[in-house]
């Protein structure tokens, strides 16, 4: 899958949760402007080896893929809040998963 593209993005979610859907929501938009870049969801109750392999232990959790190793992790919204809100960053989480 990832063979053709610089790298991949995988999310690691569930539906349910609101912090889950913002992330989506992001990363599906960011999708559209970095076509290089290729971009999976993935419900973590279906995938109980990726879970494990990368250590998740709170959702979302967003992990760079390049080759085959696992490059970074975003875990939560951490690291890519705007200052002083619990909001998401647009640009912060672009600077970590597709520059």
């Amino acid at each position: 899958a990832s063979l053709h593209c610089a790298h991949l993005i995988v999310l690691l979610h569930l539906p349910s949760f609101k912090r889950c859907q913002q992330m989506s929501e992001m990363l599906s938009f960011m999708a559209k402007e970095h076509e290089g870049v290729r971009f999976v969801q993935v419900e973590a109750t279906r995938a109980p080896f990726l879970t494990a392999k990368w250590g998740v232990r709170l959702l979302p959790c967003v992990v760079r893929i390049e080759g085959k190793e696992a490059t970074d992790k975003v875990v939560g919204f951490e690291g890519v809040m705007r200052e002083g809100t619990e909001e998401l960053d647009y640009k912060l989480l672009e600077e970590r998963l597709v520059k």
